[in-house]
C-alpha cells in the first residue's frame, strides 16, 4: 500500500438526528490520519444509506474540507444524495470528489 493510501469503508441505513452521533463519530473515525500533515485517499461509499439529513450532509463535507492538501475522498453515493451534497457546496471541497452511482430501477 502507498503511503497515505487507505481502502474504505461503507455506511450504511440512515444519517438523520436519531443517528447522527453514530453517523458522525464513523465518518471521524473513517477520516482519522495516522498522519494529520500527510494527504491520503479514502473511498466512503454510501450507496446503500437510504437518508441522509442536511446536517450529516454537512458534516461530511466539512470533515472533508478539514483534511490537507492533496488528499482525496471519493464519495459513492446515489443520484438524489449527490443533490444534496452538491446543493450544500461539494463542488467547493477540492478533497471531495463524488462517484454517482445508478440506481438499480435504473439499470433494469
Amino acid at each position: 500500500m502507498s503511503p497515505g493510501l487507505r481502502n474504505g469503508t461503507r455506511i450504511a441505513g440512515s444519517a438523520e438526528l436519531s443517528t447522527r452521533e453514530e453517523f458522525t463519530a464513523a465518518l471521524r473515525e473513517a477520516l482519522k490520519q495516522p498522519d494529520i500533515r500527510a494527504p491520503f485517499h479514502f473511498e466512503l461509499d454510501l450507496t446503500d444509506l437510504c437518508f441522509m439529513e442536511a446536517h450529516c450532509a454537512w458534516q461530511l463535507i466539512t470533515f472533508a474540507a478539514a483534511l490537507p492538501e492533496g488528499s482525496k475522498v471519493t464519495i459513492r453515493c446515489g443520484p438524489l444524495l449527490e443533490l444534496v451534497l452538491r446543493g450544500l457546496g461539494s463542488d467547493t471541497v477540492p478533497q471531495l470528489q463524488l462517484s454517482v452511482q445508478a440506481d438499480v430501477e435504473e439499470q433494469l
